[in-house]
């Protein structure tokens, strides 16, 4: 099918705004503890490309797209960016995906952690 541009560029605009906080809190890049949320074994592959990814449910489970599975700034930027782009499309695959229903808690945990407003009400206002 075709790309949906209006869904790519919403997931591009807010994961790139959540790299630059978690950038600034220094966990982008090296977070043993999101590690740990990953499916036992897996590695992350850099070769996977931006376009077309970041509308593409991934087809492993515990990531938000394909996209997410490039690198880990990527795969928390893409799980904050379905919370906020797609977050009805998002919640529908929780209950089938207690990996992603981890990655999307944490990533609520670490925005109430630099905000504290970023409350399940605030997330709520989104899937309406």
């Amino acid at each position: 099918g075709r790309l949906d541009i209006g869904k790519g560029f919403a997931t591009t605009v807010h994961s790139t705004l959540f790299y630059l906080l978690d950038f600034r809190e220094g966990e982008s890049w090296d977070d043993p503890s999101w590690m740990k949320l990953n499916p036992w074994g897996f590695k992350y592959d850099p070769t996977i490309k931006r376009r077309d990814s970041w509308t593409i449910p991934s087809e492993v489970k515990g990531f938000a797209s394909n996209y997410g599975r490039r690198g880990l700034p990527e795969d928390k930027g893409d799980v904050f960016a379905h919370l906020v782009a797609q977050p009805a499309e998002l919640k529908k695959r929780l209950p089938e995906d207690k990996i992603l229903d981890r990655k999307v808690q944490t990533i609520k945990t670490i925005c109430k952690q630099l905000c504290p407003q970023l409350d399940e009400s605030w997330w709520a206002a989104f899937e309406k």
